[in-house]
């Protein structure tokens, strides 16, 4: 037996040893095929430094599209005050074109043929009274908020009131008003 152990132990010490040398007894102690969790463990453990450049590469990639993204839809400042800035134009250009028209319609209408005393034009006149009272109430409260989207309704409304109303007048006959 002592010989047997003996030349057993000179085989061992006689063998070469390799940088793969471990590899080779693991694959000689594993005679049966291992199974697919091991082997894909084995692989994900022999390429585990790519696997590292991988994730580091998706996850800088991913962290740059975010911070460019812009999930809230938010506009950076100097847009917002262009834009505002070109919103406040164009409402005032409008209220000035609403302005201009009533002020053509007022011109061809024939308040000097309406008497007072019929019922139908002290009716339009009871109404063209609310509404510029109306339109100068929208025009002050907008001074102290011009951005009140509610208030900008209004006196558009006032004003596409009071434009039916001056064309209602000039498509009266005489008699109705007389």
């Amino acid at each position: 037996m002592e010989d047997i152990l003996n030349s057993s132990k000179i085989e061992i010490q006689s063998g070469e040893k390799t940088p793969d040398m471990w590899n080779d007894i693991v694959k000689e102690i594993k005679e049966d095929k291992p199974g697919i969790i091991e082997s894909t463990l084995q692989w994900i453990f022999d390429y585990k430094l790519h696997f590292a450049v991988g994730f580091a590469v998706v996850f800088i990639v991913l962290s740059f599209s975010i911070s460019q993204w812009n999930t809230r839809g938010l506009i950076s400042i100097s847009k917002a005050e262009k834009l505002a800035n070109k919103i406040d134009k164009d409402v005032y250009e409008a209220q000035k074109a609403y302005e201009k028209v009533i002020d053509k319609l007022e011109e061809n209408c024939r308040f000097s043929e309406l008497t007072t005393e019929n019922d139908l034009a002290q009716a339009y006149f009871d109404k063209l009274h609310l509404l510029d009272q109306m339109i100068m109430v929208c025009k002050s409260s907008l001074e102290g908020n011009p951005y009140n989207s509610t208030i900008h309704q209004q006196l558009i409304f006032a004003y596409n009131e009071k434009i039916k109303v001056y064309k209602e007048l000039n498509g009266l006959n005489e008699g109705e008003l007389s």
